[in-house]
């Protein structure tokens, strides 16, 4: 799916889209908490508030210039994880 489809399902709140865009990015999400986490519940949490605050982000931003999920996910996913692991701490 391209990513202008896969956002204006995002969008729609379309919840086969917000799965897809999960299960791509999973891997590489669960790499990134685990760096940041100190047990694997911790990361589980963060991976799960990352990818939430990316899909509201997109969510909100709909009517904005769309965006490439590939180039912007990693690095909002990182930030997010992070606010995340300190806000526990």
């Amino acid at each position: 799916m391209y990513s202008k489809e896969l956002i204006a399902l995002i969008s729609k709140n379309d919840k086969a889209a917000i799965r897809d865009l999960f299960e791509r990015y999973y891997g590489k999400m669960g790499s990134i908490a685990v760096r940041y986490c100190k047990s694997q519940t911790q990361a589980a949490e963060a991976i799960n508030f990352g990818f939430n605050s990316y899909i509201s982000k997109l969510q909100q931003n709909r009517n904005a210039q769309m965006v490439d999920v590939d180039a912007t996910f990693e690095p909002d996913f990182i930030k997010a994880c992070a606010s995340f692991v300190k806000g526990i701490s």
